[in-house]
């Protein structure tokens, strides 16, 4: 019957099988020896033009800046997971705009997932990656560091979170985990009299930081305003660059996940070569 249906929809998310999907993507640790540094994940409509470079980038980690002022140094910032943001597919804004036609409702278990995700972001103040129809990151390519014990359990959440839900894809799950591991990577900082060098032009809120200014309401309102103006002027330019996210670490190094352009790198994208 229709309920036992699903209810089956809903119970594939923990079946072995399914949860097998992810993990060669997502946490591959045991299917490598303990020598290999990182490990690539491209998808079949993914074209690597420059492998090199892409392991040359991810060595280096954070720039030199990092340490400067943050109470850290480059020696001890290092890079956890590396991937793309998400291509904008369509723009609504466009005229002719095909958006509405392409757009298909959500299967139940990505529709749960993402309205859990929009209220715990509605609670944090939209301190959150993502929010929109779809992801903004791309996970058709990841390249994961298996060096460090705590990008081993960075990994293990994503793979945790990703598996449980048994949506059709794991972005949201990552975006979701990803922000969650930077939200507590700033505060910790915070709390620790720590500089959040990461977030300067993140446009996020840093816990226990105030807005400038005495509170009265047509400032508040002002304040408000430019921030707007802001958000909205630079949000085409801030996909275009690249971006840094804390990730929880119990050691001295302070872990990334780094976040590039979507169009870069030398990673092709076969879809946009087929008619």
């Amino acid at each position: 019957n229709a309920n036992a249906k699903s209810s089956a929809s809903w119970m594939h998310a923990f079946d072995g099988t399914f949860v097998l999907e992810y993990l060669p993507k997502v946490s591959p640790g045991h299917f490598f020896g303990s020598s290999v540094r990182y490990a690539v994940y491209a998808a079949p409509s993914i074209l690597l033009d420059n492998i090199p470079k892409i392991l040359r980038r991810m060595e280096e980690g954070p720039p030199a800046a990092a340490g400067s002022g943050s109470g850290g140094s480059p020696e001890n910032a290092s890079t956890a997971i590396m991937l793309s943001a998400k291509r904008p597919a369509c723009d609504p804004a466009q005229r002719g705009s095909t958006c509405s036609s392409t757009w298909t409702r959500l299967e139940k278990n990505d529709a749960l997932q993402s309205s859990m995700y929009n209220m715990i972001r509605v609670a944090l103040r939209g301190d959150m990656l993502g929010g929109g129809l779809d992801p903004v990151i791309d996970s058709s390519f990841l390249v994961h560091s298996l060096r460090e014990e705590d990008s081993r359990l960075f990994r293990c959440d994503f793979y945790g979170e990703a598996a449980q839900w048994g949506a059709s894809s794991d972005e949201r799950a990552l975006e979701f985990i990803v922000s969650l591991h930077d939200l507590w990577s700033r505060a910790v900082s915070h709390w620790t009299g720590g500089k959040v060098w990461w977030n300067a032009n993140g446009g996020s809120w840093t816990p226990g930081e105030e807005v400038e200014g005495d509170g009265g309401e047509e400032e508040t309102v002002e304040n408000e305003r430019r921030r707007l103006a802001e958000s909205i002027g630079n949000a085409e330019k801030k996909q275009q660059e690249e971006k840094w996210m804390g990730i929880l670490s119990a050691t001295e190094t302070q872990l990334f996940t780094h976040i590039l352009p979507a169009e870069g790198m030398g990673i092709i994208h076969l879809d946009d070569h087929r008619r």
